[in-house]
């Protein structure tokens, strides 16, 4: 039976991905658009190996900081758009209810109390509590730092991830980049814009574990993101960002982060319905 899930974040923070490069964590980035999610049982050995090898929880919380510095799922990429502290707790919450967790933790909003609910498993782990910890504390403070004064927040686009990294060479930011500023490219076009032939595109990009396809559908996901804070229907955003149609973009979302474009826009507006916590576990 299967344990549920975790957030990639906080998994790849765990197994701290030692030999990393930029370029391998860049790509990570760029995959975690569409896909946020790891199974648990995968954070619970990595929490096992750090354990034995003398992690604190003040390590694993500075490790998840970090990578969350270049994650670009829209769960993530919302929070960063968030109008204020409540909306940001509120969008929190419901991520952790529309997801299949293991531990599904929740904030309340007056005393900023946390409570973990075991969903799928029999006992928690502390430095996995620390993980989940991190990320609390990484979006009160993204919050709180922008003030009111602060111009409209923005979702961190590609290059700046890849500048935070020092991966900015490399065909995938290139891609990126080209799919930013001319929109939705084929393939070979793509490949063509660079300047390239197809089959040298795909053979730099298989180097880094990416195809593109994946380049493709993240450049949408980012542009639908930019996208949503508008007054635009839903239906012209995904036709915008490139998707065939609206329930095209709901389906990628909903892989990408359990949550719908409708309900991430009404978390960035402040108009989402709280999610209550249910049960606390000490």
């Amino acid at each position: 039976m299967s344990q549920g899930l975790a957030y990639h974040t906080v998994v790849h923070a765990m197994q701290g991905c030692a030999g990393m490069g930029p370029r391998e964590r860049f790509a990570l980035s760029l995959k975690s658009t569409l896909a946020g999610h790891s199974p648990y049982q995968g954070y619970r050995a990595a929490a096992a190996v750090r354990r034995r090898l003398g992690a604190t929880d003040w390590m694993v919380s500075r490790t998840v900081q970090d990578w969350l510095c270049t994650d670009l799922n829209p769960a993530i990429q919302t929070i960063r758009l968030m109008p204020d502290r409540q909306a940001a707790i509120a969008g929190y919450n419901a991520y952790n209810a529309s997801v299949s967790l293991a531990v599904k933790t929740q904030v309340t909003a007056g005393s900023t109390s946390i409570q973990r609910q075991l969903a799928s498993i029999q006992r928690d782990d502390e430095l996995c509590r620390a993980g989940s910890m991190a990320v609390v504390d990484w979006m009160l403070r993204e919050v709180a730092a922008r003030g009111a004064a602060e111009p409209p927040p923005q979702p961190r686009s590609m290059a700046e991830c890849a500048r935070y990294l020092g991966a900015e060479r490399g065909a995938a930011l290139e891609a990126m980049q080209v799919l930013e500023s001319c929109g939705d490219l084929s393939s070979p076009a793509l490949a063509s814009a660079l300047g390239v032939g197809l089959r040298t595109f795909e053979r730099e990009l298989q180097s880094e574990d990416l195809n593109p396809r994946l380049l493709r559908m993240a450049a949408r996901m980012q542009r639908a993101m930019r996208l949503l804070p508008s007054p635009k229907s839903l239906a012209s955003v995904a036709v915008e960002a490139g998707f065939s149609d609206q329930a095209h973009m709901a389906r990628s979302f909903k892989t990408a982060c359990g949550m719908t474009p409708s309900l991430l826009r009404s978390l960035i507006r402040g108009t989402a319905v709280p999610v209550c916590p249910t049960q606390e576990i000490p």
